[in-house]
């Protein structure tokens, strides 16, 4: 170490000590928030993406870490409301297909997403029901567009058994989720931080009780963003003798 470093590390440390230990306590959260998980890129751009400026969905950041667990490669993927969620979703699920009702976004959108995704504008009151029309069942429908309540209506007809909806901003729509839980799926509610926003955001997955989809890794949960690696097992295997 040379005695410039020297200095430089001295002077940082006498700095750390004149900080107040919740002061750097807070520093260290919003850096987690604005660097890692990315708040601070979609602040700037406006428009839901990750500490790298990949394209994410407009969740509830514990729902978009537990959903990138989630081997999607085979499964089929229906969104009511189109946006950076269908850039995410194609990148990682067999297929694609999401509805809008915006033509101004739709246009947009179109310009954005794979050939492989199939994107149609429905502008008019048939928007909910345009699932029904589809002949096949889907293994993850995301309701995060116009009409949730007819929307979840006819999603519960076309989830297939082990699948899963998503519902956006949940706590905003009580009447919507009560339809969900009545079609007898399992609610779980993440709530926390989101891009762009600033309040706490909600979104709820609704399980097919024969829920199953696979990890992607041998391991899950995956060490997330502002996570520390475990350093040793910490009870995690069995001390019995035989």
């Amino acid at each position: 170490m040379t005695i410039q470093s020297e200095r430089q590390s001295a002077v940082k440390k006498f700095i750390r000590r004149l900080i107040p230990s919740r002061v750097q306590a807070a520093r260290i959260c919003l850096k987690i928030l604005e660097s890692d998980y990315g708040y601070k890129n979609s602040i700037e751009t406006q428009s839901s993406v990750d500490g790298k400026g990949n394209p994410i969905p407009w969740f509830a950041y514990p729902a978009i870490e537990y959903i990138k667990q989630l081997d999607l490669s085979e499964k089929v993927i229906f969104e009511y409301g189109s946006g950076n969620s269908t850039l995410f979703w194609e990148t990682r699920a067999k297929r694609v297909m999401s509805i809008e009702h915006d033509e101004k976004w739709f246009n947009k959108m179109k310009t954005l997403v794979s050939p492989s995704t199939e994107l149609k504008l429905i502008s008019d009151n048939s928007y909910p029901d345009e699932i029904l029309k589809i002949d096949e069942n889907f293994d993850v429908i995301i309701i995060d567009g116009r009409c949730r309540y007819d929307c979840a209506t006819a999603a519960v007809k076309k989830l297939k058994n082990g699948g899963i909806i998503i519902l956006d901003d949940s706590d905003w729509f009580p009447n919507t989720t009560r339809v969900l839980r009545e079609a007898n799926l399992i609610q779980v509610d993440l709530s926390g931080f989101a891009p762009i926003n600033l309040h706490i955001h909600t979104t709820s997955f609704f399980l097919h009780r024969d829920f199953d989809f696979k990890p992607i890794y041998n391991e899950q949960p995956q060490n997330i963003i502002g996570s520390i690696k475990r350093p040793f097992s910490m009870g995690d295997v069995s001390v019995k003798n035989d």
